[in-house]
């Protein structure tokens, strides 16, 4: 027996004060998970911020005063940032606070998007789709990070609204306005153009295509006007198309499909958002007839972007960074597919329906909660731990050293934005020559880590070269920063842990070691950094640099050579530059003139 029918005056009338209910608990319980997650500002969203902070100052976009490279992906994000800070806000600060209203924005842009693939007639079931998204703790993990995610996410769920909602009378207007919208999330993040071509191939296929050709020309010359604009701009002022990211990154290299391919099977593991895949291409199937080609655009868009995710290699992050983009589509699929069967199943009511999918909603999402516990804690808990360590070393570096000291790292964000000192970046992702550096294909580092150039680093002669943590229970005195000595053997047994090609590369070579050695210096409380500092030339003797030398040979398998720079350091007279404590802080070093931490 068919369910009964009522007044379409009747469901508006009825489904009102249920739809502001809801929208008040989608706000609410948004709130309280997003500053339940905390907001963790991860380490690679200062390298934008100090981009935007030397746009500010009029120091261009550049990362190293003088050097015009695009050593970003986001740059939309990147002068939103900047203006924040034109108009006297902390960039750190304003990236939370714009992250959250940002998340606020998508679930409402969410929600656009459910009408237009569930039609307009069920306003509360549209309503209801934003539950999962605002239940997901990745989203609005990210949505804190400083990074561009809710921006690129919110642009990119409202321009698939408007293209996917035309209508007789406005259809146009919504066209030019999805792909214009579509045109901003490419210069958030460069896989819109994805985006848009797979909303526009679904609305555009056979039979009876939703979009003529007239159609696409009009959307596709309002989405490549600006980007074409966009691009002769960068050729003007980087000389080059492609960020240096692109290069950093190692984009096509065929191991980085097996990475992708972890990276994208672990999402559908976690969180639950395997289920939410299978609802998602289930939508289609169980639509009404006249919404099934919009309830393909989700679908064909996620598959298409977990394809890409699977080619690039995602990245080195927990909780899916490169996905955050799919979770509104996932959540809209999952409310879609729910809402589908529980209409075939014909269960008495509207209200009825409602229910029952608020219910499946909310058990998702507290079943996504739990299957990720304990594994998010720790990796917020590990994230924060390492942050607190490079705001440590930053506001050290910040007391003791003058503004042109130059450091050379492979954690370019936090430490390089506090102190504002030149900064070479070990991997490349900001610096042209090591980002172009060929990749030993035989050498396994981990994802986005994989470049070096020694040459580059020692090139630049670098005040200290990276900066581990130690404990070391020394009290830090007022008059200049004390260090102590360490073994090369023991130090070089922990970085070579780390499997970073940037280390291995550095140790191998002989010019290192008569310049380098590795000391420790006290941060304060229990613990200090460790760090290989430069000494001036001659002051380190040959019998130390040649024994570090052939710890290194030997660790990495050179042992013919290791035995003969051990022979070589034997023979070499020990009264000549025996290892003194320097009485003097490092020649670049003048306690109480470095710049204060921003």
């Amino acid at each position: 027996m068919p369910p009964p029918v009522t007044a379409p005056g009747q469901v508006r009338g009825a489904g009102a004060g249920a739809a502001a209910a809801v929208c008040a608990l989608c706000v609410v319980l948004a709130t309280a998970l997003s500053f339940r997650a905390g907001a963790f500002l991860v380490d690679d969203a200062f390298i934008s911020f100090r981009y935007a902070h030397h746009l500010a100052q009029g120091r261009g976009l550049t990362f190293n005063d003088g050097d015009r490279l695009e050593g970003y992906t986001n740059f939309l994000w990147v002068l939103i940032l900047a203006g924040a800070e034109v108009l006297g806000f902390s960039i750190p600060k304003a990236a939370v606070v714009l992250g959250f209203l940002l998340g606020l924005a998508c679930l409402a842009a969410t929600w656009l998007l459910a009408r237009a693939i569930m039609g307009e007639d069920d306003p509360l079931g549209s309503l209801l789709a934003v539950l999962p998204l605002a239940a997901d703790r990745s989203f609005w993990l990210w949505g804190a990070s400083g990074m561009e995610n809710p921006l690129y996410a919110v642009l990119v769920v409202l321009g698939a609204a408007c293209l996917l909602s035309p209508r007789p009378h406005d259809g146009k207007r919504l066209l030019l306005l999805g792909a214009s919208v579509l045109a901003l999330a490419a210069l958030a993040r460069p896989e819109a153009p994805l985006v848009f071509v797979v909303v526009l191939a679904v609305q555009a296929m056979p039979p009876r295509p939703a979009l003529r050709a007239r159609d696409l020309a009009v959307a596709s010359a309002a989405f490549a006007a600006p980007l074409a604009l966009y691009a002769a701009w960068k050729l003007w002022y980087f000389g080059e198309l492609l960020p240096n990211t692109f290069y950093a990154k190692n984009v096509g290299a065929p191991h980085l499909v097996s990475e992708g391919r972890h990276y994208v099977s672990s999402f559908l593991a976690d969180y639950g958002y395997g289920l939410g895949l299978a609802a998602l291409l289930a939508a289609p199937v169980v639509a009404p007839p006249g919404r099934r080609r919009a309830a393909a655009v989700p679908a064909a868009l996620t598959l298409c972007y977990l394809a890409y995710v699977w080619a690039v290699g995602g990245d080195i992050y927990y909780n899916y960074r490169f996905l955050t983009p799919v979770l509104p589509f996932l959540s809209v699929g999952l409310a879609a597919t729910t809402l589908g069967l529980m209409t075939r199943l014909r269960l008495p009511s509207r209200p009825a329906r409602h229910l029952l999918a608020a219910a499946v909603f909310l058990g998702f999402s507290v079943l996504a909660g739990l299957m990720s516990e304990r594994r998010f804690r720790e990796e917020h808990r590990l994230g924060e731990d390492y942050n607190g360590h490079r705001e440590r070393v930053a506001a050290w570096l910040a007391r003791w050293f003058p503004p042109e000291t130059v450091i050379a790292t492979i954690n370019v964000g936090i430490i390089p934005y506090r102190t504002d000192m030149r900064t070479v970046d070990l991997v490349g992702l900001t610096h042209r020559e090591i980002g172009r550096s060929r990749v030993d294909p035989s050498r396994h580092a981990p994802l986005a880590h994989e470049k070096s150039s020694a040459e580059a680093v020692l090139r630049e002669r670098p005040d200290f070269i990276e900066f581990s943590r130690v404990e070391y229970p020394v009290a830090q005195p007022d008059s200049s920063p004390q260090w102590r000595p360490l073994e090369f053997a023991t130090v070089y047994r922990y970085l070579s842990q780390t499997r970073y090609p940037a280390y291995r590369d550095l140790a191998l070579r002989e010019e290192f070691h008569r310049s380098y050695r590795p000391v420790a210096y006290p941060l304060g409380g229990d613990t200090g950094v460790v760090t290989f500092r430069r000494f001036p030339d001659g002051e380190i003797p040959l019998s130390e640099a040649w024994r570090n030398y052939a710890v290194a040979l030997q660790a990495e398998g050179f042992e013919r050579e290791a035995r003969d720079y051990l022979e070589r350091a034997g023979r070499t007279t020990p009264g000549h530059g025996e290892m003194q404590r320097p009485t003097t802080p490092p020649e670049s070093a003048q306690p109480g003139k470095g710049s204060a931490p921003r």
